[in-house]
C-alpha cells in the first residue's frame, strides 16, 4: 500500500519537449505503463484517438496560478458505494479543488430514478452502478460514466447452515460446473426470496443459467429488498437473495450462509464479451451528459482526484474514512452499520480500488475485468433480453477509460514537471536564491507536489509549470 509521500515521488522521463499532442500523450503514457507492465496498444490507441476528453495544455508562464471556484449538483445514493463523496465534503477535500456540492451539504440523495433525474437537468453528475446504467442506454445514450470507485461484487444466494455451498461441495472434490448445479438443487421445490432489483435479479439469472437450473423449479417471492431479510429470518423462505450488501451481511451475522457469491462466479469468468459471469459485476462511480463533460473536463478531473484521494483513505486507514462517511450513510438509508460491518461489505463484497489498481481495468485487455468486456457484456445482456434494441459498444455511453487516461498522461507530465523545476531551483546561482521570482518558484513547486499527493494531477501540472517559469526568470 504506497502512501501519499510515496505517490509524490513518481519517476519523471527525460524528454522535456513541449508536452501537447496526442503522438506525445502516446508516448508518456507508453512509458508509465511499461514501467508498470501493462501498456496495451489498445489502450494507448483509446488514448490518442478519442475525442471525449482531450489533452488538458496550459502555455507555461510567470503566472501564479487560480483555481476555480465552481459549483456541482451532485447526486448520491444510500449505499456505501454511493455516498463515498461524503467523505470529500467533510474532510474538506473539494473545497480545496475549487468544487462547491449542491445541494448542501452533500448533494441529492436519488434512489431509482436515474433516468428521470438526469433527464430533468436537476443534476450534473449522478451516481451510477454502471448494470443499471447499460439498461438506461435503451432510452438515451448520452448519459456517460466517467469515473469508477469500486467492482461491486456483492450479489450471493443464501440459506440456513444445514444447506451446502459450492465452496463445500468443491472441497469434496467436484468441479466448479458440478459444484454449481449440486447447490442449486438443493433450491428446488423450495420458496426464493429475491428483491425487485434488477441487478440482483439479473445475477440469480446468471447463476441458474451458468447451474443448468430452471427457475420454474422454485417459488420466486419478489419483494423489497429489505423485506428480503424479513422472510428469511422469519423461515418464510429457505433462500434468500437480498440486492444491498448491508443486507447480505445481516443474514452472515445472523447464521445464514452464502451459498454462491458474485466474487467466485467472476473467479471462473473469461477476457470476453461473451463472458457470463462477468454480468453480476457492477461498478459504482459517476457519470454525467456529453454537455456537461465537454463544457466541464477540469472540473471532472478535480472531481476524480477527490474520488481517488477517498479510495486511497479507504485502503491507508479504512477506520477514519467509515468513522466519517457512516453517521450520515445511516442516516438515509435506515441502517446501522459500523466500521467493522461495513469493512466486512468492503472485503467480501464490495472492493474500493486506487487510482493504481484500477489501471488494468482500463489498459489490460487480457484481464476478464477489462471495462470493455464487463461493461460490453451488459451491453450485450440487455440486448439479448430485449431491452435494447440495437448492438452498442462499451464506450457509447462508458467513458471512464477515457479519463482515466487523461489523469494518468497528467500524472506523468506533472512528475517530469516536478523533477525539471526542482532540478532547476537547486542550482540557482546562490545570490539569486532570494529573489522573489526565486521564492515564487519555489512555493508554486511545494503546492505541485501537495496536489500530486492529493491525487490532482491536472493543477500539479499547472502550478509546476508556472513554477519552472518563474525560476527561469531569475536568471534572465
Amino acid at each position: 500500500m504506497r502512501n501519499a509521500q510515496e505517490r509524490a515521488n513518481v519517476s519523471g522521463v527525460s524528454d522535456h519537449r513541449e508536452l501537447g499532442g496526442n503522438v506525445m500523450k502516446r508516448v508518456l503514457v507508453v512509458g508509465l505503463l511499461v514501467v508498470i507492465g501493462l501498456a496495451t496498444s489498445t489502450f494507448i490507441y483509446a488514448l490518442g484517438q478519442k475525442e471525449e476528453v482531450g489533452a488538458v495544455e496550459s502555455a507555461a508562464q510567470a503566472i501564479v496560478p487560480q483555481i476555480p471556484k465552481v459549483e456541482v449538483k451532485l447526486a448520491i445514493g444510500p449505499y456505501l458505494d454511493h455516498s463515498f463523496a461524503v467523505i470529500g465534503v467533510k474532510k474538506g477535500w473539494f473545497d480545496e479543488v475549487g468544487i462547491k456540492i449542491l445541494p448542501e451539504p452533500y448533494g441529492r440523495i436519488v434512489l431509482t430514478e436515474l433516468y428521470q433525474a438526469f433527464q430533468a437537468g436537476t443534476v450534473d453528475v449522478i451516481r451510477s452502478f454502471d448494470i443499471e446504467f447499460a439498461a438506461m442506454a435503451a432510452r438515451t445514450t448520452d448519459a456517460k460514466i466517467f469515473a469508477i470507485a469500486d467492482l461491486y461484487q456483492g450479489y450471493a444466494i443464501l440459506g440456513p447452515p444445514k444447506y451446502k455451498s459450492v465452496e463445500e461441495f468443491m472441497k469434496e472434490g467436484m468441479s466448479w460446473s458440478e459444484a454449481l448445479q449440486r447447490t442449486l438443487a438443493q433450491m428446488k421445490g423450495k420458496k426464493f426470496g429475491v428483491p425487485t432489483d434488477i441487478a440482483a435479479r439479473s445475477f440469480h439469472n446468471l447463476v441458474f443459467t451458468l447451474g443448468k437450473f430452471n427457475a420454474n423449479d422454485l417459488e420466486m417471492i419478489v419483494v423489497e429488498d429489505p423485506k428480503v431479510v424479513e422472510l428469511a429470518l422469519a423461515n418464510r423462505v429457505e433462500f434468500a437473495g437480498p440486492g444491498g450488501a448491508p443486507l447480505i451481511v445481516t443474514l452472515k451475522t445472523k447464521g445464514w450462509k452464502p451459498l454462491v457469491t458474485a466474487m467466485q462466479v467472476v473467479a471462473h469468468a473469461s477476457a470476453s464479451i461473451s463472458s457470463p459471469e462477468l454480468r453480476g459485476v457492477g461498478s459504482a462511480g459517476w457519470a454525467a451528459s456529453s454537455k456537461w463533460l465537454k463544457e466541464n473536463q477540469e472540473t471532472a478531473l478535480r472531481m476524480m482526484s477527490v474520488l481517488y484521494r477517498t479510495m486511497d483513505l479507504y485502503h491507508e486507514d479504512p477506520k477514519e474514512a467509515l468513522e466519517t462517511q457512516l453517521p450520515y450513510l445511516n442516516s438515509i438509508a435506515g441502517t446501522a452499520l459500523t466500521p467493522d460491518t461495513a469493512m466486512q461489505i468492503i472485503d467480501f463484497l464490495d472492493p474500493f480500488y486506487t487510482f493504481e489498481q484500477q489501471l488494468k481495468f482500463f489498459a489490460d485487455p487480457n484481464d476478464p475485468l477489462y471495462y470493455a468486456w464487463r461493461y460490453g457484456g451488459h451491453l450485450q445482456m440487455y440486448k439479448e433480453q430485449g431491452v435494447i434494441k440495437e448492438n452498442l459498444p462499451a464506450d457509447v455511453t462508458y467513458v471512464a477509460q477515457e479519463y482515466y487516461g487523461e489523469m494518468m498522461r497528467l500524472r506523468f507530465v506533472a512528475s517530469d514537471l516536478i523533477e525539471k523545476t526542482s532540478f532547476e531551483i537547486e542550482f540557482l546561482p546562490p545570490a539569486n536564491r532570494n529573489d522573489q521570482n526565486a521564492r515564487t518558484a519555489q512555493e508554486l513547486l511545494n503546492k505541485s507536489k501537495t496536489f500530486f499527493a492529493h491525487r490532482n494531477y491536472l493543477d500539479s501540472k499547472r502550478f509546476a509549470e508556472a513554477a519552472l517559469a518563474f525560476a527561469k526568470l531569475v536568471t534572465q
